[in-house]
């Protein structure tokens, strides 16, 4: 017979042996598996080295201390609960598990095994079918239910191995079945299959967990982005001197205002603004008070306008005012109201003590307009003439 099926069929007997003993309630003998007696035979055998040794002691052979280090690799112990009411079974299991490198928790019936599960957590679960107070598949059944441990893999040791059986064993959620009597080298195989298994769960858990903690840092990241991007955008848009929104954010608002006029068919106009003599005050007191001169004026200009009509600095001491729903009736007022607020506001600050005026071009929107740059060239025109009438005064073109 070959040495392979020899082992086997001495481990069928031995196992048989020991469940008979069970059966007639009578105590077996604790007898070496084949394995190890023909391992302890192989060491005898090996040449003696350095010096003699006594009789009865041998060298481990290769083969048997690979064979060790392989049951007993770290990254295969496992934490088992095992669950049988089988005092003699639980013994021998836990022997035998426990040579191969795992941490074993004991149980006797299901109700224990599903407490110590959910105390424990264990990965592996190793559990007789036919079991007091609660079987093998409504534990399994219940562990399923349980968030804390559905992942959790479990082997069931059953002595019936129909089809219909194995079929309700897997739908209650067992991993994997034994056969008893068990073949030893059959439930190490398993067991080490059940690690591997494992293994793969906690790589892809701690996988997940790191691709998660990216996506989370991922999106931290996006929202600073997005604050930094809003921040540089509203800069982009902003006058940084007065506060008010620049050329580009004023003429992408006119075209704003241009295509709604355009849908409703409702009146807009636009005033261009210019600080008269500005050049003077630069000259006369310096640039830090033409700064203060620009800043005032332009908060006059904000609080006196409609809430929805909207002013930008247009370039240097010039503003531009875009005012959607006003008609040349309106014109008039509004520009009267802008320029004698802004004449009135007196500035004291150690720069500049003192009033400005300012002279207004409005262009009030008509058929003739193909689009809001002749506006825009309209109320510049008419500005020029209010300047040449003697500024602080307000022109309509």
């Amino acid at each position: 017979i070959p040495e392979e099926q020899w082992i086997a069929l001495y481990d069928e007997v031995l196992a048989e042996w020991s469940r008979m003993g069970r059966v007639l309630d009578v105590l077996t003998s604790n007898v070496p598996a084949m394995e190890n007696l023909v391992r302890r035979a192989r060491a005898y055998d090996q040449p003696l080295k350095d010096k003699p040794q006594p009789e009865g002691r041998g060298t481990p052979g290769k083969d048997a201390a690979g064979s060790a280090a392989s049951e007993n690799d770290p990254e295969n112990g496992l934490e088992i609960l095992l669950v049988t009411d089988s005092l003699v079974d639980r013994r021998l299991l836990e022997k035998k598990l426990g040579a191969a490198g795992h941490k074993i928790i004991t149980a006797a019936n299901g109700r224990e095994a599903l407490r110590l599960a959910l105390q424990t957590n264990p990965q592996l679960i190793l559990t007789d079918w036919m079991l007091p107070e609660m079987d093998g598949l409504d534990l399994c059944r219940t562990l399923r239910r349980s968030e804390q441990m559905g992942n959790c893999h479990i082997l069931i040791m059953t002595s019936n191995s129909s089809q219909q059986e194995l079929e309700e064993g897997f739908e209650a959620g067992i991993d994997d079945y034994l056969i008893k009597p068990l073949n030893h080298r059959i439930l190490a195989a398993k067991v080490r299959s059940a690690a591997r298994v494992i293994q793969l769960q906690v790589l892809g858990d701690r996988d997940r967990k790191a691709i998660q903690r990216h996506l989370k840092t991922m999106a931290l990241q996006k929202r600073e982005l997005q604050k930094m991007y809003e921040q540089v955008e509203r800069l982009a848009m902003e006058d940084q001197l007065t506060g008010l929104p620049n050329r580009r954010a004023g003429l992408d608002r006119l075209e704003q205002v241009w295509a709604e006029a355009s849908r409703t068919r409702n009146p807009m106009l636009v005033m261009v603004m210019d600080i008269d003599k500005f050049k003077r005050v630069n000259d006369t007191y310096g640039h830090d008070a033409g700064d203060v001169v620009l800043r005032s004026t332009a908060g006059v200009m904000r609080n006196t306008l409609r809430e929805y009509d909207i002013v930008c600095r247009f370039g240097g001491e010039e503003f531009l005012v875009i005012c959607p729903g006003a008609d040349i009736q309106i014109a008039m007022a509004l520009g009267d109201r802008i320029r004698a607020a802004v004449e009135n506001n007196h500035i004291s600050t150690p720069e500049f003590e003192g009033n400005v005026t300012i002279s207004i071009g409005v262009s009030v929107r008509g058929d003739e307009h193909a689009n809001p740059q002749e506006m825009i060239k309209e109320a510049d025109e008419a500005l020029y003439a209010a300047k040449n009438a003697g500024r602080n005064k307000v022109c309509i073109a």
